[in-house]
């Protein structure tokens, strides 16, 4: 009866213990899911339908922002940039002018895809804007 009593504590404990470990990797980078070349389907209220590519890296002046070049369209030499939170899954492109276009929206990770929505305002219109977004 001991040597059952024992085990069943043992496996208690191991049990408990195990539940304990910790999944985070504190070694990741929240920002590592929007990395890497994108093929963007653009569905824009003013200019229709567009296919084109962006570049996503990691900002290197900061450990939370993202560097996209091309994004909009607005050609590989612009730079439009947000920060990644909530554990690498959605993204805040807070209101930047690029290319005298005032942009600001959002975007969201979720099985290797991003959408981003957002508003480009040139002075002239708002866009309102949807780009589903895969790995190139």
């Amino acid at each position: 009866m001991k040597l059952s009593t024992k085990i069943l504590l043992f496996i208690t404990a191991t049990v408990l213990f195990t539940g304990c470990v910790k999944d985070d990797d504190p070694t990741a980078d929240q920002r590592d899911n929007f990395v890497g070349s994108w093929i963007c389907q653009e569905s824009s209220q003013i200019f229709g339908n567009a296919t084109y590519t962006i570049n996503i890296s990691k900002s290197a002046s900061d450990n939370e922002n993202v560097k996209m070049t091309n994004f909009y369209q607005l050609g590989s030499g612009t730079f439009t940039f947000a920060t990644v939170s909530s554990g690498g899954t959605s993204a805040n492109i807070y209101q930047q002018v690029v290319s005298g276009n005032t942009i600001k929206g959002s975007g969201t990770y979720s099985n290797n895809k991003i959408t981003f929505t957002f508003t480009a305002n040139d002075g002239q219109a708002t866009d309102n804007v949807t780009v589903n977004a895969t790995r190139n």
